[in-house]
């Protein structure tokens, strides 16, 4: 005759126990990060040409809300409990379009998810193939960008441009100041491209 198994006193409590114990490890809760403008703001504001950033793209790798770190040989980790706010397609035309204003004291700046209509003399469009630190602390943007003048639509300056810098690996409120420090140098240099275009033009 069939008997059913009886259950040691105690037991389901302790299972039920080792259970919960496991689910609070595995649930630490999340840390979000964003990324900000950091150039200084214009002391004087001119109305100045009208630009629009982006659209800045970005490799399927980190098209992610998880912070990527880089590894050698090719290999990336993906840390679960360490996030980005806002997708970095969205949050880096809004930096570089607040940097520019700021560095410019233009007041019709604009990223281009925000207005895509406007009629604009200047747009910038780039393509991210890295930006990510590494397990040594190596923050790299690796970034192809091109001004195109409205006037007539054409791409009047290309260029490739690597930034760099070094910052702590395991400490992500650095990483994310490091790339902030990036990013403003990469303002910097659309900046002074887009003045130069500016003056010259006739």
């Amino acid at each position: 005759m069939y008997s059913s198994p009886r259950m040691v006193p105690g037991l389901t409590t302790i299972i039920v126990a080792v259970s919960l114990g496991g689910c609070v490890r595995d649930t630490k809760p999340a840390a979000f990060y964003l990324l900000g403008p950091t150039a200084t703001p214009a002391t004087e504001r001119i109305e100045g040409p009208r630009i629009i950033v982006g659209p800045v793209e970005f490799p399927r790798y980190l098209d992610r809300p998880q912070i990527v770190t880089r590894h050698s040989e090719g290999r990336i980790e993906i840390d679960e409990f360490a996030r980005w706010a806002e997708p970095l397609n969205h949050t880096v035309p809004a930096v570089i379009a607040e940097n520019l204003s700021a560095l410019t004291g233009g007041t019709r700046i604009v990223p281009f998810l925000q207005i895509r209509e406007m009629i604009s003399d200047y747009r910038i469009v780039a393509m991210v193939s890295r930006f990510d630190t590494d397990e040594a602390g190596n923050t790299v943007l690796d970034v192809k960008w091109s001004v195109l003048r409205s006037t007539d639509k054409s791409y009047t300056m290309a260029r490739h441009s690597i930034y760099r810098s070094n910052t702590s690996a395991s400490d992500y409120e650095q990483r994310v100041a490091s790339m902030n420090a990036l990013l403003l140098r990469w303002s910097e240099d659309i900046a002074t491209e887009i003045q130069r275009m500016d003056s010259a033009s006739p």
